[in-house]
């Protein structure tokens, strides 16, 4: 787990509620599909999609962030990070009663864990923001372009008190923050959103996006000592080399530019 900022109890305790929440969602999505395809609703491809995507890529951050506030605040009023099998339990009290109010309830923590991230910069809970704001806005296609772009304008308005900025989360990805422009590496626009976590591992299927793959292959910060400083992710004796995703970020006046190989 990386080092992060201290938080303060407003904080740690927003942070708490903000992770049950969203173990609620992921449970309530997951439940609304059939393993075997036969899903209820008209969204089976989406609701596994965003079932998994909060698994790896926000509630993970999410709950290494809440465990490092509970450190920091040992208190009585810490508590440990809600279990997965205590949370999915809780069928009574989920957030979303119905698969078909999911994508509200997406909005909503989007919303909320940006409006976190302002508070406590914490590199984990950049992850998890960038993730949710991500989904929110894949979610806001289906109802139409402009439905997505707001929703980007509103994550814009949110965060417009942060500094335009990059920085490497321990272990993880590349945080990009308010990027007006971000390219791929044949100088392509990509979409920008206020908040980005850029794949570092080379190993993500959303490249340029970070879809939590580097917490599963065991990605280290160190570097290879044949490889002039490049980034590389050990387990069981496999080596790979970020070849393939994002190795160099450049952070100009309105803009942050990147280079991604192929997938």
């Amino acid at each position: 787990m990386s080092k992060s900022k201290a938080f303060n109890v407003d904080v740690h305790t927003e942070l708490g509620a903000l992770l049950e929440r969203t173990r609620k969602l992921a449970s309530v999505i997951t439940a609304g599909v059939d393993p075997a395809g036969h899903s209820p609703t008209d969204h089976q491809d989406q609701l596994l999609f965003v079932g998994d995507r909060l698994k790896r890529s926000v509630i993970r951050p999410m709950k290494e962030a809440f465990e490092c506030a509970v450190e920091q605040h040992s208190t009585q009023s810490a508590q440990s990070a809600p279990d997965d099998e205590h949370a999915a339990d809780e069928k009574t009290t989920v957030v979303v009663e119905r698969i078909s109010a999911a994508g509200e309830a997406l909005l909503g923590l989007a919303q909320d864990a940006t409006g976190l991230r302002v508070l406590a910069g914490v590199p984990e809970l950049q992850e998890a923001a960038a993730a949710l704001q991500d989904l929110a806005c894949r979610w806001a296609a289906d109802e139409g372009e402009n439905e997505a772009a707001a929703r980007l304008a509103g994550f814009r308005e949110i965060m417009a008190s942060v500094p335009r900025g990059i920085q490497s989360e321990t272990d993880g990805p590349y945080l990009v923050t308010n990027a007006e422009n971000v390219t791929d590496w044949l100088g392509c626009a990509l979409p920008a959103a206020p908040q980005m976590a850029l794949c570092r591992c080379g190993q993500s299927k959303l490249k340029p996006l970070c879809d939590g793959t580097h917490a599963e292959i065991g990605f280290k910060d160190e570097k290879d000592p044949k490889g002039a400083g490049i980034n590389y992710a050990q387990d069981s004796g496999w080596v790979g080399r970020t070849t393939g995703a994002c190795v160099m970020l450049r952070l100009r006046s309105r803009s942050v530019s990147g280079c991604w190989g192929r997938s």
